[in-house]
């Protein structure tokens, strides 16, 4: 994850931009990647209902694997 200078985050990943948006937060900018001209970035506000969302994806993947790895 990264931030841009005025404090929006970066998501480079699409699957966890569409769970973002599923969950209710809005894309504020889309652009095309500068380091892969290929690729899109999406911009979003860094709201701590965003934070908060990202860690708990975060976790629930994490989880997700291990019940995979270690079932």
């Amino acid at each position: 994850m990264e931030y841009t200078s005025d404090g929006r985050i970066v998501i480079h990943n699409g699957d966890l931009t569409n769970e973002l948006l599923r969950r209710g937060h809005h894309i504020t900018q889309v652009r095309p990647d500068r380091k892969n001209k290929i690729k899109t970035i999406f911009l979003f506000d860094g709201t701590e209902e965003l934070k908060e969302d990202l860690l708990n994806i975060a976790r629930e993947e994490r989880i997700a694997l291990k019940k995979e790895l270690f079932a």
